[in-house]
């Protein structure tokens, strides 16, 4: 039930950033990147429960993400900047602990910006965006499939991505995201029995990741 009303808001925000810009003229853009989270209270979660995560970079948890971003270049017509959007979907590579519990880490997020700027709407072969929304998911530890524990994440973010065009299609893009976690921090039993002592956390990370993109409106 929480997560269908959830969706169902996911869903009324987004519906009303169309009203605000319209598709039939903005620029939308489709991205693949990867990258690593930057987060002390994560480092210190892993290093307590024994999980060493095979990185992208030093010892960060690495995610794939797949986006779609626009800018709505007929907006603020007496302004030099223009109005952008994003959406995204980061999945963490799953990470197993190195002791004898047989735990995996791992976690997703869902994010959207209803608010951002174009702050190189006159360069024809980069952008510049800068977005705020906020990012909804959560982290997850599992014992095989019998017992399963989140750690539900709802947090404020502010984005920033540039992207470089490759011809009128083609990009190259990266992503820099900062989020501040204003849930509850504890871990909450799904399924099976309580058999791990989790440590509490708040996920508040930087989050790094470059990729390509393509141009698909």
């Amino acid at each position: 039930m929480k997560k269908t009303t959830l969706i169902a808001i996911c869903f009324t925000l987004l519906a009303a950033s169309a009203r605000t810009q319209s598709i039939s003229q903005a620029d939308i853009d489709f991205s693949v990147t990867a990258g690593v989270a930057f987060d002390a209270a994560e480092r210190g979660f892993a290093a307590t429960h024994n999980f060493s995560p095979k990185s992208l970079y030093e010892n960060n948890f690495t995610f794939i993400e797949i986006g779609l971003s626009s800018v709505d270049y007929e907006s603020l017509d007496s302004s030099y900047f223009k109005t952008g959007g994003a959406m995204t979907f980061k999945y963490f590579y799953p990470t197993f602990a190195s002791d004898t519990s047989n735990s995996r880490y791992s976690g997703n997020l869902f994010g959207f910006d209803l608010v951002g700027l174009n702050l190189l709407p006159k360069v024809k072969f980069v952008d510049l965006l800068v977005t705020g929304g906020l990012n909804m998911g959560s982290k997850k530890v599992r014992i095989d499939r019998n017992v399963k524990y989140k750690n539900f994440v709802f947090a404020p973010r502010v984005t920033s991505e540039l992207r470089v065009r490759i011809g009128p299609k083609f990009s190259l893009t990266a992503r820099i995201e900062k989020q501040w976690d204003v849930s509850n921090p504890r871990w909450k039993l799904k399924k099976g029995l309580d058999l791990l002592d989790l440590t509490e956390f708040k996920y508040s990370p930087v989050l790094v990741s470059a990729g390509f993109g393509w141009k698909i409106m």
